[in-house]
């Protein structure tokens, strides 16, 4: 395993060569401020900490910030709005053939994105695909919403990397039962911003074991 680079902002991120990535980004002004103030406290306070540390802090953010983001009512829902979605899966489509990421599953929520994003034959960085992908839609979501140059997206985005295929797999899974965890729909295949890109693999069989479980983010064991 090679560590390309590890660094903090307002989250930690570690970046691994030819690895793959649990990435969630969200929707500017989904958070309220007073939790963004608690999760930079927290991290402030994890900085002198070791490896275990911060993937303890990493877990407890995913969860923190998730339970926010599925149970906001009356927060933001532009991601809903079947006009951006199209356009977010058609940049995703377009990024993924310019940057050789692959996406395997994706799942746009109402207020976030979750995305399983493999870097294997990847030619731009992580941070660089999510910047331009960031910048790109965001200007033409603003455009669709009758907007100039209103934020859309938060800065920060929360990605952690998966250290097998095990791994990848339960990513995979956990975003397909996301909309059913949130509770918008009861069956997978009945939420309508899915995007899958491996032929033959099927949201109803793969989620007959899995709806009610933890993702293994919030378990994994370090290494």
């Amino acid at each position: 395993m090679e560590t390309i680079s590890f660094r903090r902002r307002k989250l930690p991120h570690w970046r691994v060569a030819n690895r793959s990535y649990f990435v969630t980004i969200r929707l500017h002004g989904t958070i309220p401020a007073k939790v963004i103030c608690e999760l930079k406290d927290k991290l402030e306070k994890m900085k002198s900490g070791d490896q275990n540390s911060l993937l303890e802090y990493q877990r407890w953010q995913f969860r923190r910030i998730e339970d926010i983001l599925d149970n906001c009512s009356g927060n933001k829902d532009f991601l809903n709005l079947p006009d951006i979605a199209e356009m977010i899966f058609a940049e995703l489509d377009q990024l993924e053939n310019e940057s050789c990421w692959r996406i395997p599953a994706t799942v746009l929520m109402p207020n976030h994105v979750h995305l399983l994003c493999v870097g294997e034959t990847a030619n731009i960085s992580l941070d660089k695909f999510f910047k331009s992908f960031k910048g790109r839609t965001a200007v033409k979501a603003n455009k669709i919403l009758g907007r100039k140059g209103s934020p859309f997206w938060a800065e920060e985005f929360f990605d952690h990397w998966c250290r097998n295929s095990q791994k990848e797999e339960s990513v995979k899974r956990y975003i397909l039962n996301n909309p059913v965890k949130a509770g918008l729909v009861s069956k997978a295949e009945d939420w309508p911003w899915i995007r899958l890109s491996r032929t033959g693999f099927n949201p109803s069989t793969e989620l007959k074991s899995t709806v009610g479980l933890k993702p293994d983010i919030l378990n994994q064991p370090s290494e």
